[in-house]
């Protein structure tokens, strides 16, 4: 990053694991779905033109759970309307923004990089910063190329009675650095006349000449240079709004991304209900359709059909809330066509096989520390800061020395003696520093080596914990799927057994209510699975972005002035 690291030196983090780290398992009971609803479906609007697909992935275990149904989101002319759609292949290209888009955690994850308005525009406020820093450099550190040309007319009436004029015109180069050294050479041409009023004998009464002029002057500042000291503390202003663009930038991608692919597997998550409740208001039509449904208990079924039919209308519009809250933090248009792939609960997860073993989860935080790119920022900073500091500290006095060179090689003999001759000039001053600057920007200084520390130590201590306790929660959740898929084949074969006694009048005998507890414990322990799978995807949402892994996917990364690989951000 220009101007961000000049001091050249990175600070490297050590990582530790704790391992002894107790969690509280997460069960997610049904009322999970109610509060979801109230959070997302507040903020729903009226979906018009919305045309997409949703690609499920086939699976046996999900087919015997009722939920393998695929759907069509909604059409822009009945936003109820549902139908089967023609399963289509997952996306293969390299290309995130190939229409028609298909959404999945890799793909979001490149959209929203590439074309998300909130990250867009914290991307180029982040170039602004960083434009602003530069060109606040660039006018210390200047290298300037020159022409100029000069004259003058004198009269000196005690000198002979002499009338003159010279002239010059001459070019060269200055080159001044941001730490004050100033170097200056210039070469030309230059000529003089006088006219003498008084002549003595065997002397002229006009003299002139021309000839070259070459001219040279070098500033050296030395330790406690005020200018240079100076012109570090007008740079930290700067090089902290940039950083703090930066780190606005860096932690608004990651949080957006986080919400990104929060929406994208609630809307999974509803899908999976969605299908669940249209599995039980079929079993409530089938039964309702079977001719051996006594005439009395038809009007419970209706009922609970009834019932079934408005749980089924809220997870829509939920579902369709997110789905849209999604397009809109992809910048992607509703009227655009995608398609929302599902990911299958029997698929392992490569964060889930890290989490198994200590070594796994060491190597996370190893992931963390180098992916994350506010620790080589904030380091950068700290560097930043040493440098002012050090400069404070020896800036007791400002000493400056110069040298300059002049060669005299025109002019009147007789006006000008120094004609064909040369001069050279050597010079030091030196100054007592005001110390109640100094000692203002000494503390200013270990003030904000503090913070950074601190600051890092917060990061550090929020990637520790979040990997810490997320590694737990999805080992857990991917070992209580077993027994969830056994829960649900005694439901279903209880629901069997329960409605052929039924249809069947026995023995033993059973009522209606037998019947439609059964499908309603079905119901539970089929959704036992879409909650088990959106408890294990927010814990993998929290590892991608507390490993970094959501920079890495794009490239996105911070690296030194010294270093050929692109700035942050600009690797698009």
């Amino acid at each position: 990053m220009p101007g961000l690291a000049h001091a050249g030196r990175v600070m490297y983090l050590q990582p530790v694991f704790v391992v002894d780290v107790t969690v509280k398992k997460m069960v997610f009971e049904r009322s999970l779905r109610l509060i979801g609803w109230m959070l997302c479906a507040w903020g729903v609007p009226t979906l018009c033109g919305c045309a997409s697909l949703v690609e499920p992935r086939r699976d046996s275990h999900a087919e015997q759970a009722g939920v393998n149904r695929r759907m069509q989101l909604l059409d822009s002319i009945d936003p109820s309307w549902y139908q089967d759609t023609v399963t289509s292949q997952p996306a293969t290209t390299d290309n995130p923004l190939t229409k028609p888009y298909h959404l999945n955690v890799d793909s979001i994850v490149r959209i929203l990089f590439e074309q998300g308005p909130l990250i867009v525009a914290s991307r180029e406020a982040m170039f602004a910063a960083q434009h602003g820093l530069a060109e606040f450099r660039a006018d210390l550190s200047r290298f300037e190329p020159f022409l100029q040309a000069s004259g003058t007319a004198n009269d000196f009436p005690e000198r002979r009675n002499a009338e003159g004029m010279n002239a010059e015109v001459s070019g060269g180069l200055e080159k001044e650095t941001f730490e004050g050294l100033l170097v200056r050479v210039e070469a030309g041409y230059s000529g003089s006349r006088v006219t003498f009023g008084e002549v003595a004998t065997d002397q002229k009464s006009v003299e002139e000449g021309s000839g070259t002029l070459i001219r040279a002057r070098v500033e050296v500042p030395f330790v406690g240079s005020r200018k240079y000291q100076s012109r570090i503390i007008n740079a930290a202003y700067q090089e902290s709004t940039a950083r703090k663009a930066m780190l606005n930038y860096l932690t608004s991608f990651r949080s957006y991304a986080d919400s990104a692919l929060l929406n994208y597997r609630q809307a999974l998550y509803y899908l999976y209900y969605i299908r669940l409740a249209e599995a039980q208001i079929e079993r409530f039509n089938n039964l309702l359709e079977d001719s051996r449904l006594r005439s009395e208990d038809r009007r419970t079924v209706l009922a609970a059909a009834a019932h079934a039919n408005i749980s089924l209308d809220s997870y829509r519009r939920t579902y369709r809330g997110l789905v849209l809250n999604l397009l809109q933090l992809l910048g992607i248009e509703p009227t655009e066509a995608f398609v929302l792939q599902e990911e299958s609960f029997r698929e392992t997860s490569d964060y889930y096989e890290r989490s198994r073993v200590p070594d796994g989860r060491r190597q996370m935080l190893t992931d963390a520390y180098e992916n994350n790119p506010k620790f080589r920022v904030l380091t950068d900073a700290m560097a930043d800061a040493e440098l002012q500091r050090a400069q404070a500290i020896l800036g007791q006095f400002d000493i400056t020395a110069y040298l300059q060179g002049t060669q005299f090689p025109y002019g009147s003999a007789t006006f000008d003696d120094r004609v064909g001759g040369w001069q050279m000039s050597l010079g030091l001053s030196v100054r007592l520093n005001e110390q109640r600057v100094l000692s203002a920007t000494r503390n200013k200084a270990e003030a904000q080596i503090r913070e950074y520390l601190a600051e890092i130590e917060y990061e550090r201590d929020r990637v520790l914990r979040q990997i810490s306790e997320q590694t737990v929660e999805l080992c857990e959740y991917f070992e209580l799927r077993p027994s969830i898929l056994e829960h649900i084949a005694n439901s279903q074969a209880e629901f069997a057994v329960r409605l052929e006694t039924y249809l069947t009048q026995g023995p033993p005998d059973r009522t209606i209510d037998d019947v439609l507890t059964s499908i309603d414990a079905l119901y539970v322990a089929e959704s036992r699975i879409a909650d088990n799978l959106y408890g294990a995807w927010v814990c993998e949402n929290t590892l991608m972005t507390a490993t970094g892994e959501v920079y890495r996917m794009v490239g996105l990364k911070v690296v030194g002035k010294d270093e050929s690989a692109d700035k942050v951000a600009t690797t698009r």
